[in-house]
């Protein structure tokens, strides 16, 4: 019923984290590797189209599965088809006070018929008549911890956000 699409680069320290924590789902799991690429929504279009159900989630290997409820979800995707689904995602950042939690509910589950990814960076859903969707709160948690990073490493990611800017504004 639903395909979880992953995109990794150079995440050996995240990825197994990311798949075991959706091992019990019964979900279809693709997993794409960005390094063919210096483009997110084409590396998260590219994992879309690989999967086999109507329906998908997209993942980052930086975040991991915390809480879901199956069977609500179901039903929200039947009642929701032509909608968008914001999952919330826990992003973690480690403070002088100890880890930190930040909030946000983020556009993640949809059809890959009806929506894909626009943008090189930031990217976002995007219906492909270009028309405004709606969305809905699906029952579904993830955990985050690309941001809680070493400074030699918020330096190196800050740095390869700034060359992607720069090739969205060229193009």
């Amino acid at each position: 019923m639903l395909s979880v699409c992953i995109i990794t680069k150079n995440e050996e320290h995240n990825i197994e984290r990311c798949l075991k924590s959706f091992q019990n789902t019964g979900f279809e799991l693709i997993v794409a590797d960005t390094g063919w690429c210096d483009d997110f929504s084409a590396a998260k279009n590219f994992a879309v189209l690989k999967a086999a159900y109507p329906y998908v989630m997209v993942i980052d290997s930086d975040e991991y599965l915390q809480k879901i409820d199956m069977p609500e979800l179901e039903k929200l995707i039947v009642a929701h088809t032509g909608e968008v689904g914001r999952i919330q995602r826990i992003n973690i950042i480690s403070g002088k006070d100890g880890k930190q939690e930040n909030k946000e509910w983020i556009n993640r589950i949809f059809s890959k018929e009806k929506f894909h990814y626009t943008g090189r960076i930031h990217e976002q859903v995007t219906a492909y008549d270009e028309k405004e969707y709606l969305t809905y709160k699906a029952p579904v948690e993830i955990g985050h911890t690309g941001y809680d990073l070493p400074q030699a490493e918020r330096k190196k990611k800050a740095l390869r956000n700034i060359h992607l800017l720069e090739q969205e504004l060229k193009s």
